[in-house]
This record gives C-alpha cells, sequence and structure tokens, in this order.
C-alpha cells in the first residue's frame, strides 16, 4: 500500500512513519511547502495522511487542496493539524481548546465504530493531542461532515469524517500509532477505508 504523507514540520513525523511501515505500507514524506496537486496525481497515492504541524488550517494551501479535490478519489486521513484542515474545510468552527493541565494527556476516547473505529473496542486509550484550536461541539456539524470520536465527558470533539467521502480525521498524538491500539487504527485507515 503506497501512502503519500504530506508534512506540515511536526515533531512527531517519523513515528507516524514508522507505524506505517510497521504495516508493511510504502510511505512517501513530502513536505508540504511547495507540494503542488499535480505532483501529488502523478505518485499515485492509494491514501493520503495530513500529517500535524504548528500552523493554522487555513495556512495549509496542499491539505486543504487534497481536501477539496481528492476526497472521494483516495482514502484521506488527517491527525491533528490534518483533522483541523478537514474541519475548515467543511466549515466546521474551530475554537481556541480550553487549557489543560500538562500532565493530562492520556485520553479515553469514545468513537462510534464506524470507518477507522470499525471492530475496535470503545473507550480506546491513546495520547491526546495539546493543539491549541479545538472543534466547537455545541452545534450540529455542517453537512456531510460527521463527529466520530469524542472526549469521555463529551467535552471535546476528537475524531471527523466527510460522509461517504472516505475521509477521516483525529486529534491524537503521533506516537499513540506506535501502540496496538494506534496500529489498529492504522490499519483500517490502509485496509478498510473506501472511497
Amino acid at each position: 500500500m503506497r501512502v503519500l504523507l504530506i508534512d506540515h514540520g511536526g515533531p512527531d513525523t517519523t513515528s507516524l512513519v514508522g507505524a506505517l511501515e510497521g504495516l508493511e505500507a510504502a510511505c512517501d514524506v513530502c513536505p508540504a511547502d511547495g507540494l503542488e496537486l499535480a505532483e501529488i496525481l502523478r505518485r499515485k497515492p492509494r491514501r493520503i495522511l495530513l500529517a500535524p504541524g504548528l500552523r493554522a488550517p487555513e495556512d495549509c494551501r496542499i491539505a486543504r487542496q487534497i481536501v477539496q479535490e481528492l476526497a472521494g478519489q483516495v482514502p484521506i486521513l488527517g491527525i491533528g493539524l490534518g483533522m483541523h484542515v478537514i474541519a475548515s474545510v467543511s466549515g466546521a468552527r474551530l475554537v481556541p481548546a480550553k487549557k489543560r493541565r500538562r500532565k493530562d494527556l492520556s485520553l479515553l476516547l469514545r468513537h462510534d465504530g464506524k470507518g477507522l473505529f470499525e471492530a475496535l473496542p470503545s473507550p480506546l486509550a491513546l495520547g491526546r493531542d495539546d493543539a491549541p484550536l479545538a472543534l466547537e461541539g455545541g452545534d450540529d456539524p455542517p453537512p456531510f461532515l460527521e463527529y466520530s470520536a469524542w472526549s469521555m465527558d463529551g467535552g471535546a470533539i476528537l475524531g471527523l469524517r466527510l460522509s461517504g467521502l472516505g475521509v477521516e480525521g483525529l486529534q491524537v498524538l503521533p506516537p499513540s500509532f506506535l501502540t496496538p491500539v494506534g496500529a489498529d487504527l492504522l490499519f483500517n485507515f490502509l485496509y478498510r477505508s473506501q472511497t
């Protein structure tokens, strides 16, 4: 399985690459800066992963283009910033995240059992991404956007998907994918997700 990983300069890209390679995926890492959609199309990836980074979603030109142009053609997974890009492109509202105690980085995530979460127990234990932005959960999601995972108290939206388009996002730390639970999530993305 050939995966194109769009690198936004986040510190844990190597964790994602290691987790993908551990599942026998061939991983092409491309820096987001300067990358063009024509180059992505030329590479013919079977999956695209939008990696975390320290930017605002509106500053992620190529990731936004990928979601706008390739949703429904190639399965896409956004992690951290990648999830925020998917949310932003879909019209969801992002707000400043509530501050948490630094040691509160563990996470029990409950989910809907679909897509990435197919055949996985709920809740799942993962590492929570301490992002500066969060999805505003008080309103119903925009059309075609589904919320798929939440914190146990329901206070944070931690997963989303574009209905029927093979696009999912998660707000978790990349090293979470080196755990057995994280490997199961990536396995579902690599081998079960469809457009």
